[in-house]
């Protein structure tokens, strides 16, 4: 009542049109609020303690007399405020009674009863089905509320404006919740520090409202402008003054959209009643007078009774980082225009004063993992009802022969361009489908059956039809699939369902197939069943994103708002499953179990099983960041980027100090080409822990693909501190003499140097190659220094290397190798060996890389050195074929022996045919390389050496520069593409856990591991023995997901 009182006796009401609030009806609150709640607010009398508890009404929050008659006025208001913007009569409505914003569905919290926010919100969303809202809050408490509200909503943008801090309610609001589902990227948090001022607050307003309102094209806005970012607030700690948030509302006037202003927090009433009249003076272009006017409120302005608000508490300047802003709008891809009328209107504030109490602890204003507070209202729009008669009518012309009549149906219904997966994208496609058919046009026919089927995995239609139109060797995966697929959903059973295993096993599924519409439905009923509402939500989500109009789905859905225990599975008819049954929550040990098979299943390269047992896990393990570290890692390598950043940032978000949770979401964010904020988060896991050698390694590597060359190499030399071991200037490194000494310097340290004479060579680094060391153990105690640093120095060699004007690494060796290495280094031997060589020969995809190929294959045939060459083909009829013909014309073709595999060449295979054919080779060294590499005269030296024994030699390649017709070397721990052993050298467990193929992004590095671990000796000859690769054509037949994933290891260079 002070901010109507002070309005009227400053002369301000007499330009606004005043309005009496509707209460609202129960009706009008149970649009949100459930009922037991809504009576709840009933008993005025009060409620037994344990009850108040559950309903939020205590503490901040408690009973009071007259209460469910201000919950009715409350709500009322601000729904006769949105029922006036969409009578169109009025362009700005107010109600400063209301902003209730953390009101839940059926909780009261932070002095909210009613969530008028809400209800008010989903009168504009009713009135037109096509209208969106952006609700814009710049209340110092997070919105919470609000935010779970609309998390899963299109239709609704909420932005906030807040502080977020340890111990200050809510407690919520941070910028990694952006909104799930549909509402993924609608949900905007931008946490504020304490002390900012109104030019500062505007600044960032601006910068954000802006682009957001432009990408959005919102059709109404509803503005939350809580007060208690006052500087005079006694629970606030901002340093606002009534000036600054008139700005604000004055930006958000200035798009001229419909517009509903509410009030909020405000915790000194007279300070609270100057902002709001100050800014409602604002829109009608007055000014309030310098003084309080007199009136019966008169004396609570005092002392000074000035209607202005002066800032008095101070601030540190500091930048926020809003670097997600650009993130968050790249996804919003909408557009709206309307008209826009002029007129003003200001609804009566309730009189009810403000009730201050005790702040709540976090943990009694959490909500319950199990509790559902999202009001969703699922149902079929118009589009979806007019796409589906699009659909009848568009299959009807084709049945009948007019194609291209059916052709233009299609076209005039919704987009389905990009990653659509809505019910009518898949009708589309299987109806384009079977146009193409009748065309004769199978290519294309196929690719839109390969599209019904991605999307939705058991369509019958769809799967006959690809019998038909598409190659057999994709008929055959799929029908594999779907054959598991269908017996897993047949068996689905009441008895079956209660159990984790079977849980899991539709996990692993749908990992497989994530766009299967029974999967999800039945995923998300197990959850149902088990409680963990949130989870199944998320599934039911899955499904109505596909098909809006799921009965079983919706129906779950429903069940879930009335807090109904019975959910409906797709197959067995079950309608009913545990009305009378509680189902065990998952014990401790077989949590521990499933972690452990975790593990077990990743060494095994059986990733989606891991998925499931993480995810299952993850559910009854909500605050564990390795888990949620470990599910991040295993979203990434399927290629589910979004899913692993949100594990990741879950991770970082329950333990801030752990550096690895930032450095993988720096990973897939640069896996995305994101490198400048990928730079960010490798820095801020540096920040965490400086010594992190994968964030130091990863950041290196980032500058070095985005071509920052000179910026990788300072990048090192401060993050090694090489100031205390060489007697070089930061400013003198990038200079030619300087680059070629350090080069010198690292190609040493990537050597296999643990017991060698490290005085000697450093003698020769300083005598031959001018590196300035500071002492006579400047380089041993740089090797102890950066012992867990070789990846580093990897990347640091490889940003010298593309330099290209540095010295040739080969001199450095010779010279090291020559004053260093042991006087028994060689050893000769007298029955040399022969060398049986394993390769694969493919097709390629241009003329280019074959003849790549194909002039390795001649070499090695040319090799005196290699006995044999055995070629592996892959099972299908134009490799065998064009190899038939291309094989006939080689010269010494009688050293082939041509082997068909039904792949393509794993280390497994590769290893199990050696182990094959043991029996019928004595005395023999076997090689396996990639099928563009190719030996030289150099192959001797392995065959002049002791015999192999329980030993594998890894060989870093050379390179042939076609345009010099030269070999070079540049030392590369990280890339071995030969291997030289005996059939004696491996256990049988190495067999089992190589089995991915050769030339796979990290296949090298995989290996060294695998062998390591079962204590096989690795050495890397690669400068002794030349592995020369042939590779200068663009064509890359492998992608980021082509991955050997799992533990690895460098393998340093082995020269003296």
């Amino acid at each position: 009542m002070m901010t109507f009182s002070l309005l009227q006796y400053s002369g301000i009401l007499q330009h606004l049109s005043v309005i009496a609030p509707e209460k609202a009806s129960t009706e009008d609150l149970e649009r949100f609020h459930t009922r037991k709640y809504i009576e709840a607010l009933q008993a005025e009398e009060g409620l037994p303690t344990t009850e108040a508890m559950t309903f939020g009404l205590v503490d901040d929050a408690y009973s009071f007399p007259g209460m469910f008659e201000y919950c009715h006025y409350v709500a009322g208001a601000s729904l006769t405020a949105a029922k006036l913007l969409c009578s169109q009569t009025v362009d700005v409505a107010i109600n400063w009674g209301g902003g209730r914003h953390h009101a839940k569905k059926d909780q009261a919290s932070g002095f909210c009863y009613v969530n008028d926010i809400v209800l008010a919100v989903d009168y504009l969303l009713r009135q037109h089905l096509q209208a969106k809202v952006l609700v814009i809050d710049i209340d110092i408490h997070h919105g919470d509320g609000v935010e779970e509200a609309f998390y899963f909503s299109s239709r609704v943008f909420t932005l906030s404006f807040h502080k977020l801090a340890r111990g200050f309610f809510p407690g919520t609001g941070a910028s990694s919740s952006t909104g799930q589902g549909a509402g993924r990227y609608r949900n905007l948090n931008v946490p504020l520090d304490d002390g900012i001022t109104d030019e500062q607050f505007l600044e960032v307003f601006e910068l954000i409202v802006e682009p957001v309102v432009d990408a959005f094209q919102p059709t109404y806005i509803v503005m939350t402008c809580g007060v208690d970012t006052l500087s005079t607030d006694p629970l606030g700690t901002f340093n606002l003054t009534s000036t600054g948030v008139t700005w604000c509302v004055e930006v958000v006037r200035e798009f001229q959209l419909p517009l509903l202003l509410l009030g909020g927090g405000g915790y000194c009433e007279a300070d609270a009643a100057r902002c709001f009249a100050a800014v409602t003076a604002a829109l009608v272009d007055q000014e309030l007078p310098m003084q309080v006017p007199d009136h019966d409120f008169l004396p609570q302005y005092g002392p000074h009774f000035s209607t202005a608000i002066k800032a008095v508490k101070s601030r540190e300047e500091d930048k926020r980082h809003l670097c997600i802003i650009e993130r968050l709008l790249s996804s919003f891809k909408v557009s709206h225009s309307m008209t826009f009328q002029i007129a003003t209107s200001l609804l009566e504030q309730v009189d009810l004063d403000v009730f201050i109490g005790v702040l709540p602890s976090l943990d009694k204003v959490r909500t319950h993992p199990n509790k559902l507070d999202i009001p969703i209202l699922w149902s079929v729009s118009e589009a979806d009802i007019a796409d589906m008669e699009y659909l009848e009518h568009a299959d009807d012309l084709r049945s009948r022969g007019h194609l291209w009549a059916s052709y233009a149906a299609l076209s005039n219904a919704s987009d389905c361009r990009g990653d659509c997966k809505t019910f009518f994208c898949i009708g589309r496609s299987y109806i384009l489908a079977k146009m193409y058919q009748e065309l004769g046009m199978a290519q294309t026919a196929c690719k839109h059956v390969q599209e019904v089927l991605r999307i939705s995995p058991l369509h019958d239609g769809a799967i006959i039809l690809s019998n038909t139109v598409c190659p057999k060797s994709f008929v055959s995966k799929r029908v594999n699939d779907y054959e598991s697929i269908q017996k897993l959903l047949d068996s689905t059973t009441i008895v079956k369902a209660r159990t984790w295993e079977f849980l899991e096993e539709n996990l692993y599924w749908a990992g497989k197939e994530p766009r299967c519409l029974p999967l999800l439905l039945n995923i998300g009923a197990m959850f149902h069943m088990r409680g963990l509402h949130g989870y199944a939500l998320k599934y039911y989500t899955e499904v109505l994103m596909i098909h809006p109009a799921h009965a079983l789905t919706l129906s779950n859905v429903n069940s879930l708002w009335s807090s109904s225990t019975i959910p409906i599975f797709f197959h067995d008819g079950i309608t009913s499953f545990y009305s009378n049954n509680v189902l065990l929550p998952l014990a401790p040990e077989a949590l521990t179990q499933c972690r452990d098979k975790t593990t077990e299943a990743l060494q095994h390269g059986d990733r989606y099983r891991a998925l499931a047992k993480l995810m299952i896990a993850a559910a009854y393990g909500p605050i564990d960041p390795t888990l949620y570290n470990n599910l991040g890692v295993v979203q990434y390598q399927l290629g589910n980027f979004e899913a692993a950043i949100a594990a990741f940032e879950r991770a970082s978000l329950l333990q801030p100090l752990l550096a690895q949770p930032l450095n993988n979401i720096a990973t897939v964010l640069q896996t995305q080409s994101k490198n400048e904020v990928a730079l960010g988060y490798f820095d801020r896991a540096l920040r965490v822990d400086p010594y992190d050698a994968t964030a130091r390694y990863n950041l290196g590597n980032t500058l070095l693909q985005m071509d920052r060359v000179d910026d990788t190499i300072l990048f090192y030399w401060d993050t090694f501190d090489l100031k205390l071991f060489l007697n070089w200037k930061k400013n003198d490194l990038l200079h030619l003499v300087t680059l070629e000494s350090i080069s010198s310097l690292v190609g040493v340290l990537l050597l296999e140097l643990k017991h060698s004479n490290t005085t000697c060579i450093q003698e020769v680094l300083k005598t031959q190659f001018q590196v300035p060391f500071q002492s006579l153990t400047s380089l041993g105690s740089l090797l102890e220094r950066t012992l867990h640093y070789d990846r580093s120095w990897n990347v640091l060699a490889l940003a010298l290397h593309s330099k290209g004007n540095v010295r040739n690494i080969q001199d450095t060796y010779n010279l090291v190798h020559k004053a260093c290495a042991s006087q028994n280094d060689h050893v000769k031997r007298e029955d040399k060996p022969f060398v049986q060589l394993i390769v694969q020969y493919f097709i390629a995809t241009s003329k280019e890389r074959q003849d790549e190929i194909d002039a390795a294959l001649r070499l090695n045939i040319g090799n005196p050195h290699i006995a044999r060459i055995h070629v592996l083909l892959e099972k299908t009829l134009n490799t065998i074929d064009q190899f038939h013909n291309y094989s006939k014309q080689l010269h010494g073709y009688s050293k082939l022996k041509i082997v068909i595999v039904n792949k393509r060449l794993t280390f497994r295979t590769a290893f199990g045919y050696i182990s094959e054919e043991a029996h019928n080779q004595n005395n023999t060294i076997w090689a396996i390389c990639n099928a563009d590499i190719y030996f030289d005269e150099s192959l001797s030296y392995v065959r002049s050496r002791p015999p192999l024994s329980n030993q594998v030699i890894a060989l870093t390649r050379w390179q042939y520069g076609a345009k010099t017709h030269e070999v070079s070397f540049w030392p590369r721990i990280d890339s071995q593409d030969a291997w030289l052993l005996t059939s004696d050298s491996l256990p049988e467990q190495v067999l089992v856990q190589s089995d991915y193929p050769l030339g796979y992004l990290r296949s090298d590095t995989r290996l060294v591991s695998i062998l390591t671990t079962f204590n096989v000796s690795v050495i890397n000859w690669g400068f002794h023995v030349k592995a020369i690769h042939l590779h200068e054509s663009t064509a890359r037949s492998y992608t980021q997901q082509n991955t050997a994933w799992g533990d690895d290891a460098y393998l340093h260079l082995s020269v003296l």
